[in-house]
């Protein structure tokens, strides 16, 4: 199996149901560290692991165990921020801005959460366990599906 920068899924001969966008190549080098898919502070130390924020993988490997998901701070609300701020002004002149919403679906923690919240932008969540990791009072939600309909007359609000 060949390597892609979205992962195996992506790369051509997997299964049937391969799809490879046309603008998605697979990288010349395997171990570069595209920028579209890492974050900023991502580094590739002398022997070759990986460094986030200026802290190793393995360190954080030793310390915390893995699996371990790593999420670099500044970087993740440095490019939330930036979402929020390009729909405001894209949008500014046609309705007065726009709300952004982050899928709670794709990653979710109160950290993120409260990131998020002060940050100014809005989560989207669908199911009991995000409701109970954001809480009702934290930041403006938009609950989706049938469950949610449940979910507003289970949840009392946090004050």
């Amino acid at each position: 199996m060949s390597a892609h920068e979205a992962g195996a899924l992506h790369a051509p001969g997997y299964g049937s149901v391969a799809t490879v966008p046309a603008w998605l190549h697979p990288p010349e080098d395997v171990n570069e560290l595209l920028p579209e898919l890492w974050a900023d502070s991502v580094r590739r130390a002398g022997d070759g692991s990986l460094e986030v924020g200026g802290v190793g993988v393995r360190d954080l490997a030793a310390e915390h165990g893995t699996p371990a998901y790593v999420l670099d701070e500044a970087d993740f609300r440095a490019r939330a921020v930036a979402f929020r701020d390009a729909f405001q002004d894209a949008f500014a002149d046609l309705c007065g801005g726009a709300d952004v919403y982050y899928a709670c679906k794709a990653f979710l923690c109160a950290e993120v959460a409260r990131w998020l919240a002060h940050d100014g932008l809005r989560l989207d969540t669908c199911s009991g366990g995000e409701m109970a990791i954001v809480g009702i009072g934290v930041c403006r939600k938009l609950l989706v599906g049938e469950f949610s309909k449940v979910l507003l007359h289970s949840f009392s609000p946090v004050r």
